[in-house]
């Protein structure tokens, strides 16, 4: 596994995050951010432990585009392009209770 990518995840388990390419967040740029994920995701090395994938809708319209990570539960709201390689750094290389990205949201 990349040196990147936390201890939390076994080498049979891969990192799923998910965009939001519904009628809001593609509006406001959802496409470039799977493209963003998907060249940061290379250029860090992190192909085989990283899976990158279209959504429907997350829920979180007024706040998309939005990005959510399955198993950590962790959703991302804003993200453009530049936040990418942060996300990626910090789902791999942070436990849950660390991370600190001004567009990371939890829910109510």
């Amino acid at each position: 596994m990349s040196q990147f990518c936390c201890k939390l995840f076994s080498m049979s388990d891969k990192i799923k995050i998910l965009v939001c390419t519904e009628s809001h967040c593609k509006k406001r740029g959802a496409e470039d951010i799977v493209c963003a994920l998907k060249e940061q995701r290379a250029c860090m090395g992190l192909k085989d432990d990283v899976s990158i994938k279209k959504s429907d809708c997350l829920g979180m319209c007024e706040k998309g585009p939005s990005v959510y990570v399955k198993g950590l539960k962790l959703r991302y709201k804003h993200v453009d392009p530049g936040d990418c390689k942060d996300i990626l750094r910090s789902v791999c290389g942070k436990k849950q209770g660390e991370l600190k990205s001004p567009n990371f949201y939890v829910p109510d």
